[in-house]
């Protein structure tokens, strides 16, 4: 059946389609999520306190519709609803036109589960809003990067490695790899969790410093007899889900363009990054530095 999810928002004002995120609901094999945001929620009627009794009326309702239990009211639901489908979310877009609407469904490339809905809920609706233990969590891809690159290559290649400044010549900034190892060729991985991009450095810096880090290793491993010139740099990059212009636009450049420094992969893949070092029999690359 697949994943999909839509945005619950409160319309403030129809004519200027002025509105706030208010919750999110999903579908995946047969389950209905649902959680709105009380923070939310009380900024909504303190923008438009005469919509206050109208808004809890219509949440009210909403909850009830979508639990079918007009005895239980909760913000925060998990179920079993066997006949849910995308079909159920496209109905909810189409005919809640009041002060609650629903965005259209979006897919998702993955099943989803509490622990994924609820990144996705503070992501998209309202990160302060999300339990310290969910904002704390591993996203997907950090979960790929441990189980298909941290475990098999332990001890193997240099892992979470910061290259320093003083280690090549005319680099001015630190860098740090997810992996980095070398036996012939330099082999090494960076990651980017676009979803949950939350560093104070834009996304490009991290892209342009990347590529500026490879041309220093690449001339300092020929310059010094350490490597070929055919390395292997990969970039772990998940498909973009959120709704900002600027990181669309940065993604769909990264994918629709080839990369003459790295080649990218999606996390579910990483694997092929740690084959490659296997079976090259990579060793660490600070052994070389000392």
């Amino acid at each position: 059946m697949g994943s999909y999810y839509s945005i619950l928002r409160f319309v403030n004002n129809s004519i200027s389609n002025e509105n706030i995120a208010l919750g999110l609901i999903a579908i995946s094999d047969s389950k209905l999520y649902f959680k709105a945001s009380q923070k939310k929620i009380s900024i909504s009627k303190n923008l438009n306190p005469s919509s206050s009794k109208l808004l809890d009326f219509s949440l009210k309702q909403l909850i009830a519709f979508i639990k079918n239990d007009k005895a239980k009211e909760k913000s925060h639901l998990f179920f079993n609803k066997k006949d849910v489908d995308i079909d159920y979310l496209i109905r909810l877009s189409n005919y809640h036109n009041g002060i609650l609407q629903f965005s259209k469904p979006v897919s998702l490339p993955i099943d989803l589960n509490e622990v994924n809905f609820e990144q996705y809920f503070a992501k998209i609706v309202n990160a302060d809003d999300a339990p310290e233990k969910i904002q704390k969590s591993d996203s997907l891809l950090k979960r790929n990067i441990k189980s298909k690159i941290h475990i098999p290559l332990k001890n193997k290649i240099d892992l979470k490695y910061t290259i320093q400044k003083k280690h090549l010549p005319t680099l001015f900034f630190d860098f740090e790899f997810d992996a980095i190892g070398v036996n012939g060729s330099i082999y090494a991985a960076k990651s980017i969790d676009i979803n949950f991009y939350s560093t104070s450095s834009p996304i490009e810096k991290t892209l342009s410093e990347y590529e500026s880090i490879i041309d220093r290793l690449n001339n300092f491993a020929l310059s010094n007899n350490i490597a070929n010139n055919d390395p292997k740099f990969y970039l772990i990059l998940d498909k973009y889900l959120g709704k900002k212009k600027e990181m669309l636009e940065i993604y769909n450049d990264l994918h629709h363009s080839k990369m003459p420094h790295f080649q990218i992969i999606e996390s579910e893949k990483a694997e092929v990054f740690s084959n490659i070092v296997i079976q090259k029999k990579a060793h660490k690359f600070s052994d070389i530095l000392i």
